[in-house]
């Protein structure tokens, strides 16, 4: 197995859903359970597949993201806290 081959396989254990997910999108190309004859059978349910895993992939990213900036933040010194949910509901109605 070349180098480059092995980074990948070894960057993709890291990842397991992702993993998953690619296993699922592979078998539906190689027809490996023979479920598709037709290449629009196909074609739909590896779109949504797609599309459901784009998601997810976006969602990962963004908290990978948000945690390399929460960690440099803090890290920068400035007296940062974390945050939490807003328990402010607005102020209360006046009486009449």
């Amino acid at each position: 197995m070349s180098e480059k081959a092995y980074d990948f396989e070894e960057r993709l254990n890291r990842h397991p859903v992702l993993k998953e997910r690619l296993s699922s999108i592979l078998n539906i190309v190689e027809d490996s359970g023979g479920n598709y004859d037709k290449a629009d059978e196909a074609e739909l349910i590896i779109i949504e597949k797609l599309r459901s895993f784009g998601n997810e992939l976006m969602h990962e990213w963004a908290s990978g993201k948000e945690s390399v900036m929460t960690e440099k933040l803090r890290g920068s010194g400035r007296g940062i806290s974390g945050h939490g949910k807003k328990n402010f509901i607005g102020r209360p109605l006046s009486e009449k």
